[in-house]
C-alpha cells in the first residue's frame, strides 16, 4: 500500500473532496450522495452581501450564517440576480428524490425576520422539468414559522417549500454530480445554521421541532 504521504517530515495535506465529508467545511458539502447531505452555512465558501458569520453556542458548531435585521422590505419574489445570498455545494444521487430541511433562528422572534428563498443549479421536479432554478425568480420559499400565527420561538425546522400545519414541501431532484446551492433573502434578520437534504431519514420527518429546537443534525 502507498501511504498518502511522507512517514516522517511529512507535508502533504488532503483536501475535503465535497460531499464526502459531514460538516460541510471545505468546499461547503456533507453527507453522502445517496442519503442525507448535511451543510452547515457558516463555512459557505460564497457570501455576497449582508450575510455574517454569527457566534452562537446553540448553533450547530458554534456559529450561524446570519442576515442582520435592518428593517429592510420583504422581497416579494426571488431574483434572477440577487444581491445578497450565499451558495454551498454538495453531491447529489440521479432520479432520487430530497426533502430540504432548513434550521433557522428569526432575529427577536419576530415573523417578520423568519424567511429566505431557496434555489439550485441543476434542481428538477418529480416530471424531470427544472425547479427553483438559480438565475431564475422561481425558487422554493422557506420560512421558520409554520404557518400564519403559529409563531416562532429560538431555533426550528422547516422545509423549503411547504407552508401551513402539516403541509410538506414536494422533494426536489437532481443529476447525479456536484450540485450548488442558493439562499437568497426574503426577509432580513435571519440566521440559519443548518441545512439538510434528505433522502433517507427525513425524507418524511423532520430533523427536529419547529420551535426552541436543540437538535443538531449528524451525518
Amino acid at each position: 500500500m502507498t501511504p498518502p504521504g511522507a512517514l516522517r517530515n511529512d507535508t502533504t495535506i488532503l483536501t475535503e473532496t465535497p460531499g464526502s465529508g459531514g460538516g460541510g467545511g471545505g468546499g461547503g458539502g456533507g453527507g453522502t450522495p445517496a442519503g442525507d447531505i448535511i451543510l452547515h452555512p457558516s463555512a459557505a465558501p460564497v457570501v455576497v452581501g449582508n450575510w455574517i458569520v454569527n457566534g452562537d453556542v446553540t448553533a450547530a458548531g458554534g456559529a450561524s450564517l446570519l442576515n442582520p435585521d435592518l428593517n429592510a422590505a420583504k422581497v416579494a419574489a426571488a431574483l434572477a440576480s440577487p444581491s445578497d445570498y450565499f451558495e454551498m455545494t454538495f453531491d447529489a444521487a440521479a432520479s432520487t428524490p430530497y426533502r430540504v430541511w432548513i434550521r433557522g433562528k428569526a432575529t427577536g422572534n419576530s415573523w417578520a425576520n423568519d424567511s429566505a428563498y431557496v434555489q439550485f443549479d441543476n434542481s428538477l421536479d418529480a416530471n424531470g422539468a427544472p425547479t427553483y432554478t438559480i438565475g431564475t425568480a422561481n425558487a422554493a420559499s422557506y420560512s421558520v414559522e409554520d404557518c400564519n400565527n403559529c409563531g416562532v420561538a429560538e431555533w426550528g425546522w422547516q422545509d423549503a417549500g411547504g407552508y401551513g400545519a402539516g403541509i410538506s414541501g414536494p422533494p426536489v431532484y437532481f443529476n447525479a454530480g456536484q450540485q450548488r446551492i442558493r439562499i437568497q433573502v426574503r426577509e432580513d434578520g435571519l440566521a440559519i445554521d443548518q441545512i439538510v437534504l434528505s433522502s433517507q431519514r427525513y425524507l418524511t420527518q423532520s430533523p427536529g421541532l419547529d420551535k426552541n429546537d436543540t437538535t443538531i443534525a449528524q451525518p
